[in-house]
């Protein structure tokens, strides 16, 4: 019963539909506040902006863990790879709502069954210049039920630049598209608008800051701060506003360097299932 009240409060935590969507991705941008479409400064950006898979500069790859509750899981792989102007990938998430006990159309009968959402999403970037960059997602989402699957197609728009070397932009409109439709009722999806951005203080020193705007949930204002110690370990701490008012959330995190290798972890409150981390593990050439 507790299991199958926690997957009800993650699922229909919005208005909309698909809310796995725009669950929080990325242990450094879990961290940062949960918003990174304004920042190239961690892999974790692409999952909010598409036009940051351009900054990657040779082939990326996170794999990304958020166990939600219970047995509930949110497993994430990106695919990223950037050539001069051009940039381009897919990422794939899964999560597994576990066995879940129900019972059948005349209330009896009890038995175990399986749910779960896919996402699947084909991105590209363009640099324009140093000051704009463009990119574009597709993305596949399924969700199943049981026997039942519902599915939507959507994208993802985003632009991105460096205006002065220190200090970088973006906005993203994401998951436009089509509704989801389950069984024979039809629901929409959280269209978010994400605008935001970074600033370098010095060469350990990054402040963020970002606004987002959903028909899911109320807008979002996130802030967060990351330090960097000799290219090897970095501190992050952020705030981000709920329903009980702005800067109500805390999170913080820190990220590991070893040569090409990065892991980093975030813990945050989360919705209303408690205290949550996420775990990334990144490879950047």
């Amino acid at each position: 019963m507790i299991k199958i009240l926690v997957w009800f409060m993650f699922v229909h935590a919005g208005a909309a539909g698909a809310s796995t969507l725009e669950l929080s991705r990325g242990a450094c941008a879990f961290a940062l506040g949960g918003e990174l479409a304004g920042s190239s400064a961690s892999l974790d950006a692409i999952y909010y902006n598409p036009s940051h898979s351009v900054d990657v500069r040779g082939f990326g790859m996170n794999v990304t863990t958020f166990p939600i509750g219970l047995d509930i899981m949110d497993n994430t792989l990106l695919l990223v790879y950037s050539k001069d102007n051009l940039g381009g990938g897919v990422r794939i998430s899964y999560m597994d709502y576990g066995d879940l006990k129900g019972l059948d159309e005349h209330a009896r009968g009890e038995r175990i069954f399986k749910a779960n959402d896919m996402i699947i999403g084909f991105l590209g970037g363009y640099r324009l210049s140093d000051k704009v960059k463009l990119g574009m997602e597709f993305i596949y989402f399924k969700e199943v039920i049981d026997a039942f699957t519902g599915n939507s197609y959507n994208v993802s728009l985003g632009i991105s630049g460096n205006l002065n070397g220190r200090t970088e932009y973006g906005v993203s409109l994401r998951n436009v598209g089509t509704g989801l439709k389950f069984i024979n009722e039809a629901s929409s999806i959280p269209i978010t608008l994400a605008l935001g951005g970074r600033n370098k203080v010095n060469d350990n020193l990054n402040l963020f800051g970002h606004l987002r705007i959903s028909r899911d949930v109320p807008f979002m204002i996130s802030l967060g701060a990351e330090y960097a110690y000799d290219n090897i370990v970095s501190f992050r701490m952020g705030f981000r506003s709920d329903k009980a008012g702005i800067l109500s959330k805390f999170s913080t995190g820190i990220g590991f360097v070893y040569k090409r290798m990065s892991l980093d972890f975030g813990l945050s409150g989360y919705q209303n299932l408690g205290i949550k981390y996420v775990v990334s593990l990144t490879f950047k050439e």
